[in-house]
């Protein structure tokens, strides 16, 4: 019976490998993410180091089990093998935290640089009475999918929140309205971004 149960747990570690080996085959088809993220190629070199440490202690295990060897000896070589297994699995999840994370600082880094680019740096007045700031076409797209993020984000439905803010953003560049506009929604769209990342922060 226990050899039986060490069959299983190699079936189930073999198994835990393979889910492994994509997610490292995903992490290393990730290409140069630009300069301002240089600190994640780094951190990307020293894990696959770490990874081929843990890959030839994994390789040694598996060559000790073609001689014979005792059902103890077997158990502890599994344990720790699962031990391993357990540490790429955090050092995986630390990493694709990270790349998430330098993703979205590069993705804000493009959407305030277009900003910057495309409005003056004059200070916004508010030369227009409310019944008329909206009165175009555009602008009301835009307030559509603010009000809409925003009805997602008070019903705690966080992801949707995050596709409509997409949304938005690609809408807002897209759009061509007077500049006292488009700086009043670029303020309540700021507001909104940084409003889910506190959502995201709590859940």
């Amino acid at each position: 019976e226990r050899l039986t149960d060490i069959a299983k747990k190699e079936r189930e570690l073999s198994a835990r490998e393979k889910e492994i080996a994509k997610k490292e085959e995903k992490i290393s088809k990730v290409k140069e993410i630009r300069a301002s993220i240089e600190s994640l190629k780094k951190k990307e070199s020293e894990l696959k180091k770490q990874y081929s440490a843990l890959e030839r202690k994994t390789s040694a295990l598996e060559k000790k089990y073609l001689g014979r060897k005792s059902i103890k000896d077997k158990e502890e070589e599994l344990q720790a093998r699962e031990r391993e297994l357990f540490e790429r699995e955090r050092q995986l999840k630390e990493f694709e935290k990270r790349l998430r994370y330098e993703e979205k600082q590069l993705e804000e880094m493009e959407f305030k640089q277009y900003l910057s680019e495309n409005l003056s740096p004059t200070k916004y007045i508010e030369d227009v009475e409310p019944s008329e700031r909206f009165a175009s076409q555009e602008a009301k797209s835009v307030q559509d999918l603010l009000l809409r993020a925003r009805e997602a984000l008070n019903n705690h439905d966080i992801d949707q929140a995050k596709a409509i803010f997409q949304q938005l953003r690609d809408t807002f560049e897209e759009v061509v309205l007077p500049e006292a506009q488009k700086k009043e929604l670029y303020y309540q769209i700021l507001e909104l971004k940084t409003d889910i990342d506190l959502a995201m922060l709590k859940s």
